[in-house]
């Protein structure tokens, strides 16, 4: 690769840009920027020399794994960024003459999205991106995705919190409780919170918001927490709350606002850049070790990306799980969209306190990977009482996988307060085998990708019902050195369990049995491009 210095002259620039392609614009971009539409852009950097296939060994430290991403395009980035940044009164400054190329540039200088390789533009026009797309730095420019928090209305009015019985129907459906009466509630685990914001201040779980390295708000810069829609409130109660509402009570938590109505990918790309290396909220100072072990991403697409993938990858090398709601796209097949669909993700759907699926959740196969069986896993979401953001006392009920994914997320904590040596991989094939299937209230039909619901596992409830019990049972072991594992595409219609990987296992408890109601089979569509979480 030629390296494109910050002093390039201003006559090379203003042929490159006269004559440059639109084979690096995005078509779909282009189009906008050709009717004068200014456009939120994405633009993917070239890698140094030797990075093209940057791959870091499972339990790489935080810092490590950041400095490795951050070299790896550093030199593309400030390319970019020098257009922008009038650091230099030269008239053959990059800057200086896009400004006389592009008369009234007011865009803000681009941020370097380091996790992926790419620099965000907020605001490009036409003339800009011909002068971007002109640097060798640049591979490709592209309309910025955004993707949905999917925010249900309460159900029933708002209660306070004498008025619940702990522990609820849920954190029982998953055998939490059993995990707890053993001492264990998840202590000494910090889980990350990717979404809406949160009420810090609500009292279930006000003193497990970690008490610095805690937020970051890459959408208005904000240092005191909060939550813009209620969804990142109610969802941080089922991760550590107490009362009976939380899976990982004696667990601690830090959040970052990555979505409002919708998540921009930007912003969720700077959350995930935190939760590899969270800021302090009083200097923005980086701490790597102050980095969560399991992170909850309750948002995600019906469509299949793979945007995100090497921000997955990333923390698949720093050791964090990554737990992932299915989506409320149901009952058609393929529903399943990214970040869910990817093989680091542990995807989640959503079941009712009846033990079916709810007719709302996403469904697989993988439409990346139609041998991909997704969800992974299953676990309650319909219904379910949690933190309200109108009071810090105030309680209500949502619905959505988004609350099956904090179950998952909060009961992965469990486990790594039984196992801390557990690698995310381990924590996913840990999580498939000790589950519950017997007590799935599953129909005895033929379901998404040809796989019988009465056989796990399938593309409508993935291996079962998560069982907490089970699990941290099964992990209390030691591990030898971990080892890499692929996760598991669909079985064939007799499917086997499977073990985990250098895991020592217990044999769990069987789990009773219950009548299976016979339920309508979903039919596989076309699906749309309908976001949801």
């Amino acid at each position: 690769m030629v390296r494109v210095i910050l002093s390039f002259v201003a006559a090379a620039a203003a042929a490159a840009a006269a004559t440059a392609s639109p084979d690096k614009i995005d078509p779909s971009l282009w189009r906008l920027l050709n009717a004068n539409v200014t456009a939120s852009a994405m633009v993917e950097l070239r890698r140094e020399p030797g990075r093209l296939d940057l791959e870091l060994p499972f339990d790489t430290s935080a810092d490590m794994v950041r400095q490795a991403l951050m070299d790896a395009t550093a030199a593309s980035a400030a390319a970019v960024q020098a257009l922008f940044h009038p650091s230099s009164s030269s008239s053959s400054s990059p800057h200086r003459h896009l400004t006389s190329a592009c008369p009234g540039l007011a865009a803000p200088e681009p941020l370097h999205l380091w996790i992926v390789g790419r620099s965000h533009i907020p605001a490009l026009t036409r003339c800009v991106a011909e002068y971007v797309a002109s640097l060798d730095a640049v591979l490709r420019i592209r309309v910025e995705e955004v993707e949905e928090v999917d925010t249900t209305a309460p159900t029933a009015i708002m209660i306070p919190r004498e008025d619940l019985l702990p522990p609820l129907w849920a954190t029982e459906m998953i055998r939490a409780p059993a995990v707890w009466a053993t001492g264990n509630t998840g202590q000494g685990i910090v889980i990350g919170l990717i979404d809406t914001g949160v009420r810090s201040t609500h009292s279930l779980y006000a003193s497990k918001f970690r008490s610095d390295y805690n937020w970051f708000d890459p959408i208005n810069k904000t240092t005191t927490p909060h939550d813009s829609t209620g969804h990142g409130t109610h969802v941080a109660g089922l991760l550590v709350g107490d009362h009976g509402v939380g899976a990982a009570p004696g667990a601690s938590f830090i959040a970052c606002r990555g979505c409002t109505k919708g998540c921009d990918e930007a912003h969720v790309l700077a959350c995930m850049q935190f939760m590899l290396c969270p800021t302090d909220a009083a200097a923005g100072n980086e701490n790597c070790t102050k980095k969560p072990h399991v992170i909850n991403n309750s948002w995600g697409s019906a469509t299949s990306k793979d945007v995100y993938q090497p921000a997955f990858d990333a923390m698949e090398s720093a050791g964090i799980v990554m737990v992932v709601s299915s989506g409320n796209a149901g009952p058609h097949c393929s529903t399943v969209g990214s970040p869910a669909d990817y093989r680091t993700a542990l995807a989640v759907g959503m079941m009712t306190e009846y033990r079916y699926l709810n007719a709302r959740s996403s469904r697989g196969p993988a439409k990346n990977d139609t041998t991909l069986v997704k969800p992974d896993v299953s676990a309650p979401g319909f219904d379910v009482y949690s933190a309200s953001n109108a009071g810090d006392h105030l309680f209500e009920p949502q619905w959505g996988s988004s609350q099956a994914a904090a179950h998952v997320s909060g009961m992965v904590a469990l486990m790594l307060v039984a196992n801390p040596a557990l690698s995310p991989a381990q924590v996913r094939a840990a999580v498939i085998t000790y589950v519950e299937t017997a007590t799935v209230d599953a129909a005895a039909t033929t379901n998404c990708g040809g796989l019988n619901d009465l056989k796990f596992p399938n593309n409508n409830y993935g291996y079962g019902l998560v069982n907490a019990s089970y699990a941290v049972d099964g992990v209390t072991s030691t591990v030898s050195k971990p080892t890499t594992v692929a996760p598991t595409s669909a079985p064939t219609p007799e499917p086997t369990t499977l073990a985990p990987p250098s895991i020592t296992t217990l044999a769990p408890t069987p789990a009773p049995t219950t009548t299976r109601a016979q339920t309508g089979e979903p039919t596989p569509v076309p699906t749309t491009t309908s976001l949801s979480c």
